[in-house]
């Protein structure tokens, strides 16, 4: 199964994702914070990584940096 890595906090862009997904065999794992993005892609190793880049919360440039 291949893995999204999700990082929004917007709950209705995220629920767009896992509808559109979910169904097409995707297993996707969420991001909450700046932290987790470096922590989960670490361990889960996503085929893809989603990130809302206007999110202040997730600093979307350290978070790529990360």
């Amino acid at each position: 199964m291949t893995t999204i890595l999700v990082a929004v906090n917007d709950i209705f862009f995220y629920a767009k994702l896992r509808d559109a997904l979910k169904p097409q065999g995707y297993r996707l794992e969420r991001a909450r914070s700046l932290q987790d993005v470096p922590d989960k892609t670490a361990a889960l190793q996503p085929a893809v990584f989603v990130l809302d880049m206007n999110d202040p919360a997730l600093d979307g440039l350290k978070a790529l940096e990360a």
